[in-house]
Order: C-alpha cells, then structure tokens, then sequence
C-alpha cells in the first residue's frame, strides 16, 4: 500500500515566450524519494501558446428584484499537452526525487493538469500549485 506521493510547483519567471516553474516531487513509500524539506530542483517550462482558454457560458439569474443578471462562468476544459511534450514545447528536468518514470513522469504529468486547470479557472498563470495521491 502505498503512503501517498506528491508535487508542489512555483512560478519562477515568465516572459511573452514562456512560463517557468521550479518544482519537487515526494514519494513517502521509496525512502530516498522521501523529499523532507520539498526541495524545488526540477523545472518545468511551458510555452504560452500551449494554454488553452476555458469554455465561457454565460446564463442569466433573477434577482430578488425581478431584475435579471447576467453571469459568465469560466468552465475549464481538458488540455491534451502530449503533442506539446513531443513537439518540446513543454519540457521539463526531472527532480532527484521523482521515480525514473518516462518523460514527462507522473509528478509532471500531474502538476501540468493543475497548471493549465487553474490557469483557465483564474484567467492568469497559476504562482503555486500543489497536489497529494
């Protein structure tokens, strides 16, 4: 069984190219993947052409006035960033403490759906973003 494995990312630079995230990875059931003091020594870099835009619905709601308001919704959609990783628009370099998996690995893998899923519900690119199996 396992004891639960991890990721956590910060953005660490961007420009109209690109966006930077240092990141770390832990595995609490491989020892020496253990990560104590979350070290941030991978880094992954994105470029911003790979961001995808939410879907946007716009519905209408009765006020308590009688008066209707119109509301729009930020409604995230699946990216597929695999033609992105193979094209070498999205590259990363893997963190001592994440398995050797295939690239990009599951620490990866998993902390690129938090990036472009918070992107698209907060309209800006995520600062930190963090997630625990």
């Amino acid at each position: 069984m396992s004891r639960g494995y991890g990721g956590f990312a910060k953005l660490i630079s961007q420009d109209d190219k690109c966006v930077t995230y240092a990141y770390g990875g832990y595995d609490w059931s491989i020892p020496e993947c253990s990560n104590p003091n979350y070290e941030r020594d991978g880094i992954i870099t994105i470029d911003k052409s790979c961001f995808v835009e939410p879907k946007i619905t716009k519905s209408i709601e009765l006020q308590p006035d009688g008066s209707e308001k119109v509301i729009y919704k930020r409604e995230p959609v699946r990216v597929d960033f695999g033609p992105d990783v193979d094209a070498g628009r999205i590259t990363g370099t893997l963190s001592k403490y994440d398995l050797n998996s295939p690239k990009p690995n599951r620490t990866i893998t998993i902390l690129l759906i938090h990036i472009f899923k918070e992107y698209q519900e907060q309209g800006d690119y995520p600062k930190d973003t963090c997630f625990f199996c």
